[in-house]
């Protein structure tokens, strides 16, 4: 039988209280008073009963009601906000109106009142002062029966194992009253701590605060309600909605582009702030000199250029691929080729059968009526050309970007756009050489104090103080979150980790995703799209686990390359790791504070918790190291999309750019948790913490988030909460299947490129829409 033993980081006391029957944590949470409560109940009972009425009595009388102090409103309080080491303003690099700035609502604290909240002085202690510090077993569960039988020898099976029902499913506390005193009703206490809410999109966790994940999910579904219901209904509100966001009237065909809505019925028909995010920049220029800085990018490799051709001759408009410089490439020819269906707007969303006619159906043929179905397919495409006129534009059928943002550079061209001017194509400012932190405001955390070296590769047990992410663009900027430039290969593998130098021109065109520091256009990348199919494997029936399959992408694993910090590299150390151990946030209930962190064996945590690895081979790798992978790490088969969906957690993790599994990964049904820096076209109409669980960068958050849904595997998910992970799931297929249809694909690239149409056209006041 496991002994039940006392060790504490402290001096040992005279009178040592025993062990909770956990031993192999060394931090856990227990409820005050709850073990001297079971000790002394007989002299409770029989000698200071009497004395307790008479005291209680006094203080109804003469003391003020504690549970009438200030309460969390309905769960749904916005919180502290908190700059950590983050400057008064930190204004987006690519405007406007993307200004992050403190709000009037914001409450703002000195150092040393952030300290004073959580180092333990306040009122109500959450934790005893003695604190536990136990080894940790190699087996945990192996043990738990001996650990249980020992408490039950000590105190009595029925007493532990209220204790432990306490523990997770605590009752709620009740206001002082008398009715509430004596059991016979009162208020609940509310009284739990905020969270502190970061300007870098970050929630720095409160140990007295109920778990932040409640608090993520309710402000989230709020949020997302707020958004959905406060869309445009008619044209006339879309217009006034376009001019109030960017000062502005909307583009020429936006009529044509809100018909298209209102026919599929496409969603959020307001969001579309990334396009002017990206094009915005750019008016700072003729269309002369824009036209030259497209040109010069199409004489790049990897590219192609669509052309817009208006209507000439009888001839109605069209798009056609007038060059391409892709090689052989298979996947570039493919990509061509998807671009150009979906900026037709998908011939297929009003299909013909398909099918060859007979020769007698040839003959029975209308010209006309073919003439007009024709004219119907292409209608999306007929509208673009001739709302838009005629332009190129130029794209890379690279994964990630390829235009490196400078802020000088940028904010040249915004104080040229206010005046009211055209920068000269050769002017530009005196830019210095930083790397990644130029593409950033002079007083971003990445330009004041950028990491001169990698961060520790891995999560480790002593890293505090525990955060999740609140706002995920704002998590994404490695301008306010320096470690990304070491974490995540497109940006660690520029120059050995030095980013990149001066560019002296921008680099005009169209990407499929980009960052921060990045000054591509974005656009809906076509591939690996699929229907949604109508029988997942239902929820009861998955596996509990995280699965996730894939290949070493992400950076160019060679020697004197920044691998092993690399995304991919360090998520697979720390889910197939035995050595070490983790600290983990409690799933307790929302009415429990809670606390700190358990610190968990990495050894039997990881294979109860997930199921990841590389498939077949390592790629992208040369000069041994290749060799040095296929030593480190367990070479699985490919997965089948059938076969991942049959997992509860999903992980969709960087590799060389934009997500090409993130769509078919949400038709699943399952929970999918997304770690990324790159925004892509629908980053603005998603919701995380609605339709998917946004993961941290430097992945300290993924064992708590696993944990809280999954329940305390050590006791066989105790505490989990399993409803709100299936509410997730199904959130999110809802939503892919509602918001990520082709036709809101083509929605997103027909406004996108009228908004092109306007920034290329010579005479730009004509090219607006006037209701």
């Amino acid at each position: 039988m496991h002994a039940l033993t006392h060790r504490s980081a402290r001096a040992p006391s005279p009178n040592p209280r025993p062990l909770s029957p956990r031993p192999y944590l060394t931090s856990r949470p227990k409820p005050p008073s709850t073990l001297a409560r079971l000790r002394n109940a007989t002299l409770h009972n029989r000698l200071l009963r009497p004395l307790l009425f008479l005291l209680v009595l006094l203080l109804l009388l003469f003391w003020p009601r504690w549970g009438d102090r200030d309460e969390l409103d309905d769960g749904m309080s916005v919180g502290k906000w908190i700059p950590l080491h983050v400057p008064d303003a930190i204004v987006h690099p690519h405007f406007p109106g993307m200004g992050i700035e403190r709000k009037a609502s914001v409450v703002d604290l000195s150092d040393d009142e952030l300290d004073g909240s959580l180092d333990g002085e306040g009122e109500d202690p959450t934790f005893p002062e003695d604190e536990v510090d136990d080894p940790i077993p190699a087996n945990p569960l192996a043990l738990l029966e001996e650990d249980k039988q020992a408490a039950y020898d000590l105190y009595g099976e029925d007493t532990v194992n209220e204790v432990l029902e306490e523990l997770y499913n605590p009752k709620p506390v009740v206001s002082s009253g008398m009715k509430g005193l004596f059991g016979f009703g009162g208020r609940v206490n509310t009284h739990l701590e905020e969270h502190i809410y970061l300007q870098n999109g970050l929630l720095l966790v409160n140990p007295r605060g109920r778990h932040p994940i409640y608090d993520l999910i309710e402000k989230a579904e709020v949020a997302w309600e707020a958004k959905v219901e406060k869309q445009s209904k008619t044209l006339g509100q879309a217009v006034a909605e376009y001019r109030v966001r960017w000062g502005k009237y909307p583009p020429k065909g936006f009529d044509k582009w809100w018909a298209y809505v209102q026919k599929h019925k496409i969603p959020l028909p307001d969001e579309y702030d990334q396009i002017m995010r990206d094009l915005s920049p750019y008016f700072a220029y003729s269309a002369a000199d824009l036209r030259t800085l497209q040109q010069e990018m199409k004489e790049k490799n990897g590219t192609y250029t669509i052309a817009s051709i208006p209507a000439r001759d009888g001839e109605p408009g069209r798009l056609e691929l007038v060059d391409q410089k892709i090689g052989e490439s298979a996947i570039g020819s493919k990509r061509t080729h998807l671009q150009l269906e979906l900026m037709r707007g998908y011939e297929e969303l009003m299909p013909s059968t398909g099918e060859k006619d007979t020769a007698a159906e040839e003959e029975q043929r209308d010209p006309q009526l073919e003439k007009v179905m024709e004219q119907a397919r292409r209608e999306v495409e007929q509208a673009l050309v001739g709302a838009s006129g005629a332009w190129e534009a130029t794209f890379s059928v690279n994964d990630g970007p390829q235009d490196h943002w400078n802020w000088e550079f940028g904010e040249l061209m915004r104080v040229t756009i206010d005046a009211g001017k055209v920068l000269d194509l050769e002017t530009k400012p005196n830019m210095e050489r930083l790397g990644w932190a130029a593409g950033c405001p002079y007083n971003a955390p990445l330009r004041i104090s950028p990491l001169t070296s990698p961060p520790p590769g891995l999560p480790n047990a002593v890293s505090s103080p525990k955060h999740f992410i609140h706002n995920h663009r704002l998590s994404m900027s490695p301008c306010l979150h320096p470690s990304h430039t070491h974490h995540v290969g497109t940006l660690s593998s520029h120059a050995n980790g030095k980013g990149p130098g001066v560019q002296e021109r921008r680099m005009f065109g169209f990407s499929l995703c980009k960052t921060e520091l990045h000054g591509d256009i974005g656009i809906v990348p076509a591939e690996r799209w699929e229907e949604a199919r109508d029988d997942p494997t239902p929820w009861e029936e998955k596996d509990p686990r995280l699965v996730w399959r894939g290949s070493t992408t992400g950076i160019s694993m060679r020697p004197g390359m920044p691998w092993r910090e690399s995304q991919r590299i360090r998520l697979l150390s720390l889910l197939s790791g035995m050595n070490g151990s983790h600290p983990v946030l409690p799933p307790f209930s929302p009415t429990h504070p809670v606390g700190e962190p358990m610190l968990l064996d990495a050894a039997w945590l990881n294979p109860v918790l997930a199921d990841v690895g590389f498939v077949k081979a390592p790629i992208q790798c040369g000069d041994g190291v290749c060799e040095e992978l296929g030593r480190m790490f367990e070479w699985r088969s490919r997965m089948q999309p059938e076969e991942l969906w049959r997992y509860k957690f999903l992980l969709d993790v960087d590799g060389n750019g934009w997500s090409a599994r993130f769509h078919h990964l949400l038709l699943a049904n399952s929970v999918v948790l997304k770690s990324t820096i790159f925004s892509e076209w629908y980053t603005d109409r998603i919701q995380p913490w609605v339709h998917y669980v946004p993961l941290s960068v430097d992945l300290s958050d993924l064992y708590d988030i696993l944990t809280f849904f999954r329940g305390d595997v050590s006791r066989g998910g105790k505490g989990g909460h399993d409803e709100l992970a299936q509410k997730i799931a199904r959130q999110g297929r809802e939503w892919s299947r509602a918001f990520w249809r082709k036709e809101d694909m083509v929605a997103y690239t027909f406004r996108l490129f009228l908004e092109y149409g306007r920034l290329m056209s010579d005479d730009r006041k004509s090219m607006e829409f006037r209701p």
